[in-house]
């Protein structure tokens, strides 16, 4: 009989692991398509002449630049809004003729 608990035991654990994983990714996934949606957003008002942009990322991407690590505030934009590295490029380069201004 205790030999069946410790079956009983293993494949609850692989059911709980497999469960976990897939909960994941589905939250990975959500993570993805919300950078995508941010990332649309932001293009979206650039060509109609708004500005729409994250505040607090801003902020940091300003600080950044202001103590010349331009290419820290390049992969922040990368990671934060899944741009290119043109598009995180010219989004950094924007701000910081924004800022010398």
């Amino acid at each position: 009989m205790v030999n069946n608990w410790y079956w009983v035991i293993i494949i609850a654990i692989f059911i709980i692991g497999g469960l976990s994983e897939t909960i994941r990714r589905g939250f990975e996934g959500v993570a993805r398509r919300q950078r995508e949606i941010n990332k649309n957003l932001i293009l979206i008002a650039k060509q109609l002449g708004c500005e729409f942009d994250n505040e607090p990322l801003r902020k940091e991407i300003l600080q950044l630049l202001q103590e010349g690590q331009k290419i820290k505030a390049i992969k922040l934009v990368r990671t934060h809004l899944d741009f290119s590295l043109k598009e995180a490029k010219t989004y950094v380069d924007e701000l910081d003729a924004a800022r010398k201004l």
